[in-house]
């Protein structure tokens, strides 16, 4: 089986308005919260509500449903952007939330995914899960990015990284009327480009772990829709 890790109250005003995942009473298993803490699953028994139990078929490997908590993020940002089909996007930070970004992304009907990272073994993850562009941060992202979109921008831009760099780059990339999702952070606290966010008037649009994500993305992999393996 796996587990829905979110303990929430399901009785305050955030969890009966759907924001279960910002529940001021939650746990989260294998973490400190406000309510407090919650044992995580390094232990050969783990104890969990009967509720929060996701029964594997054969068809999931243990390995493919240890992803479902890092799709779930990327899952939950990806449908803030909104119909990204035919759209441009970018991830920032091919790491695990980025890479499953990636993977959303073209799963939604996003026509070019561009992905962003310093590291050249995660941009080649990032093509392998489904990006069709991969820049170096190093290089000139906003005018390669720029040339490809014939000077407009991009659509939607995902940042997994959460660091002043990426957000800010973001706010130069995202087309006039663009989305910013800001997923990773990184950075608790950071200047960003604000004046140019409202003269562009950019969306920024924040996303905080997941609600009814966890299962919808094991959903998507037993229905072959996300290739996780």
């Amino acid at each position: 089986v796996g587990v829905v890790t979110n303990l929430y109250c399901g009785t305050c005003q955030d969890c009966k308005d759907g924001l279960q995942n910002v529940c001021d009473n939650r746990y989260i298993i294998g973490t400190t919260m406000k309510a407090g803490s919650y044992n995580g699953a390094m232990a050969d028994y783990v104890i969990a509500p009967a509720v929060k139990i996701m029964p594997l078929p054969d068809s999931v490997s243990f390995d493919e449903c240890a992803l479902v908590e890092p799709l779930s993020i990327s899952l939950r940002a990806t449908k803030h952007a909104g119909d990204i089909k035919g759209k441009n996007v970018a991830v920032f930070g091919a790491g695990p939330i980025g890479l499953m970004g990636v993977m959303c992304m073209k799963s939604f009907g996003a026509k070019r995914i561009v992905a962003i990272d310093i590291v050249e073994k995660r941009l080649k993850m990032a093509l392998q899960c489904g990006a069709t562009d991969a820049i170096n941060s190093n290089d000139d992202v906003l005018g390669i990015t720029r040339k490809m979109t014939d000077g407009v921008g991009l659509d939607v831009v995902f940042d997994a990284a959460g660091v002043p760099a990426t957000v800010n780059t973001g706010i130069e990339i995202a087309r006039n009327g663009g989305t910013l999702l800001l997923v990773g952070m990184a950075s608790p606290k950071m200047e960003i480009e604000y004046k140019h966010a409202v003269v562009k008037e950019l969306r920024l649009q924040s996303s905080y772990i997941y609600t009814s994500e966890m299962r919808e993305g094991l959903q998507m992999i037993i229905d072959g829709k996300l290739d996780v393996a």
